[in-house]
């Protein structure tokens, strides 16, 4: 007598198909793996297998459709390589379903391997008004764009006094309902893009590497208090002129600070159990923080010079550094992962990526959604 496995029974209930879409689903790359490479002769879930036939949608479109971060990238990374240029019924590709969605931890994954142009300004006027193709994360993916039109102000906020924030900046929960601190999380990753090429942004925040020293900080009193608890839904809170001093003010300070750290600055704080001697610490940009800039300065640069030469050449930001002989790890750090709003939601714990090593290869949930601490640069 055979006693029956739980995949046994799942799949005496279920085809594998729908045991696949259950896995995206769940964003279970384990799981997904076994129904992709069976060892047995359940069917063989491949490229132009339907799991929407009448839009013509692979298991692929149905990841970015569920947010699939972690399954959308297995399945577009080796020894997989699903084309995520492949359209459905209606010409939409699993790349540009991404774009529409503005979700980086999808979008940018997909991106690095498409080779078509994304979606242009006169195909977003024949979308629903729900989509915006100007977001953080399209700044991110496709900065040419945006020195050609900048960023407005009520893109990023909505009206005059940033107190709601605009379509640029504006994220959904897992219901569709507007949430406040994806957004605001959004707002903090608009920033660190601006810093790097701010021309993207029409306001003039006149920035120069003065400008991003802790002292001038400090000595500027903008009456945002030093003992402030709930950044960054406090920069809704600042006027126009005074928003960008109050994220460098959140984004400077030392969250564990090391008194043998050098260059660091204090000012008193009201709060007595701030800092050693109750102070609030601040500290430069590290000289990481400051390569990073400058590449994505430099590369930004490249993609101008490639839309500006009608040549025809289509190239994003994920595409180029994905071209450059980099370990993984440092590919991430230039894609601004850790600043991706709701990326922890995908990491992989740290069993889970031994056991993925263990099968041979290295998938792409390793190298865009493992956790910091277990990343080896080299």
């Amino acid at each position: 007598m055979t006693t029956k496995t739980l995949f046994d029974f799942l799949d005496d209930v279920c085809g594998p198909i729908e045991q696949a879409q259950q896995a995206v689903r769940e964003d279970d790359e384990d799981k997904l793996v076994r129904l992709l490479s069976p060892a047995d002769n359940r069917q063989i879930i491949k490229e132009d297998t339907y799991v929407n036939s009448q839009a013509k949608e692979n298991l692929l479109h149905f990841a970015v459709h569920q947010s699939a971060a972690i399954c959308a990238s297995l399945l577009c990374e080796k020894p997989y390589s699903w084309d995520v240029d492949r359209p459905n019924l209606i010409g939409r590709s699993p790349v540009q379903l991404a774009q529409l969605r503005g979700y980086a931890p999808v979008w940018y994954p997909l991106a690095t391997h498409s080779c078509h142009a994304p979606l242009s300004a006169l195909e977003e006027q024949q979308l629903s008004q729900k989509f915006s193709l100007r977001t953080v994360t399209a700044l991110l993916i496709q900065p040419q764009v945006f020195f050609r039109k900048p960023l407005e102000w009520s893109e990023v906020f909505g009206s005059k006094s940033a107190t709601s924030l605009g379509p640029a900046l504006a994220l959904s929960d897992s219901r569709e309902n507007y949430d406040e601190n994806l957004s605001t999380s959004n707002l903090k990753f608009l920033f660190e893009l601006v810093i790097a090429t701010p021309k993207v942004w029409s306001f003039d925040i006149q920035l120069s590497n003065s400008c991003l020293h802790p002292n001038r900080i400090l000595q500027y009193d903008d009456g945002h208090p030093s003992d402030c608890s709930h950044y960054p839904n406090c920069l809704k809170e600042r006027q126009e002129q005074l928003v960008f001093d109050a994220w460098l003010y959140h984004r400077l300070q030392v969250a564990n600070p090391d008194e043998h750290e050098p260059c660091q600055f204090a000012t008193q704080a009201s709060n007595p159990n701030q800092g050693s001697q109750g102070e609030r610490l601040h500290s430069p940009f590290s000289l990481m923080e400051w390569c990073r800039m400058r590449i994505r300065q430099l590369a930004t640069q490249k993609l101008v010079e490639i839309a500006n030469s009608g040549d025809g050449l289509c190239f994003t930001y994920p595409r180029l550094i994905a071209q450059l002989p980099l370990p993984p790890a440092m590919r991430t750090y230039l894609a601004y992962r850790e600043f991706w709003p709701a990326w922890t939601r995908h990491t992989l714990p740290v069993r889970d990526l031994r056991n993925l090593y263990n099968r041979g290869h290295e998938p792409i949930g390793i190298r865009w959604f493992g956790q910091p601490s277990n990343v080896n640069w080299m």
